[in-house]
């Protein structure tokens, strides 16, 4: 019980979805470490505080037309469109496709290709 193999490791797409359920419940905290330093530096001028100030605006966002580009053991290239429904009632969509890296059993954020 005490040894997880890779297969046990959620895959690149539930590591994207979950960072997303992580923030539609508020943990801010919890998202934050899911992004890698260089990603927390080049997108939140390395600030918690910066992270916030969009987040707290984001009443939830969904998820659509996920899937994985290219993915081996330690990294993954993942497309999604975003919906993000703000609370001043504002919606905007888009299409990113971000670069997730694996630390242990979870997937980090480490770049958004554009």
């Amino acid at each position: 019980m005490g040894n997880r193999s890779n297969q046990s490791a959620p895959s690149a797409e539930a590591g994207l979805r979950e960072y997303y359920s992580v923030l539609n419940r508020g943990n801010l905290l919890d998202g934050w470490s899911r992004l890698t330093p260089d990603f927390q530096r080049k997108y939140s001028r390395n600030s918690f505080d910066s992270y916030t100030s969009w987040w707290t605006q984001v009443q939830r966002t969904d998820l659509r037309e996920v899937s994985v580009l290219n993915s081996d053991t330690n990294q993954a290239i993942v497309r999604a469109r975003l919906i993000y429904f703000l609370k001043d009632g504002r919606k905007s969509s888009e299409i990113s496709t971000f670069r997730l890296v694996r630390q242990g059993d979870r997937w980090l954020f480490a770049d958004v290709i554009r």
